[in-house]
C-alpha cells in the first residue's frame, strides 16, 4: 500500500482503520496487513475496477460529481477537471446525451478528494466532461 493511501486513511478512515494507518506511518511495518483486513472488515470499497484517466459520474451521500480519475485507493478516489452537477435534469437523457441541466466546474488546477464513505455510485462517463458553467 503506498503511503498516500496510508495517508489518506489516517486522516479519513473510520476507526480503528485510521489508527492502524497512523501506526503504519510511524513505523509499524508489521501493521499493513492488518490495515487491510481491517478496512475488508469495514466494507470500505476497494475501487479497483476503475481506471486512472477514464472519465466517470460519481455520486456521493449528499453531491454529484463528474471528472477525470487520477487516483484511486481504499481510502478514496480523486477527480480531475472535475464539476459538480446541482441537477443532472433527466438521468437517461443526461447518460445518453451527455448533458446535464446544471454544471458547477471546480478550477481546473484542483484535484477533488471523495472518501470512499460518502461514494455510493461510480458510473463510466462515455462523453466529454462538463466544463461550461450551466
Amino acid at each position: 500500500m503506498d503511503v498516500s493511501t496510508v495517508r489518506n486513511i489516517a486522516a479519513f478512515g473510520r476507526r480503528p482503520a485510521n489508527a492502524i494507518a497512523l501506526a503504519l506511518l510511524q513505523g509499524d511495518g508489521d501493521a499493513e496487513y492488518p490495515l487491510r483486513d481491517c478496512l475488508e472488515e469495514q466494507g470500505e470499497m476497494n475501487m479497483s475496477a476503475l481506471e486512472v484517466g477514464k472519465n466517470y459520474y460519481v455520486e456521493t451521500v449528499t453531491k454529484y460529481f463528474c471528472g477525470q480519475l487520477a487516483a484511486v485507493d481504499f481510502s478514496g478516489i480523486t477527480l480531475v477537471n472535475a464539476s459538480w452537477i446541482p441537477d443532472t435534469g433527466r438521468f437517461n437523457t443526461a447518460f445518453l446525451t451527455g448533458d446535464f441541466s446544471e454544471v458547477e466546474p471546480l478550477p481546473a488546477d484542483l484535484k477533488l478528494f471523495l472518501p470512499s464513505g460518502v461514494i455510493s455510485a461510480v458510473v463510466e462517463w462515455k462523453h466529454s466532461l462538463p466544463r461550461e458553467v450551466k
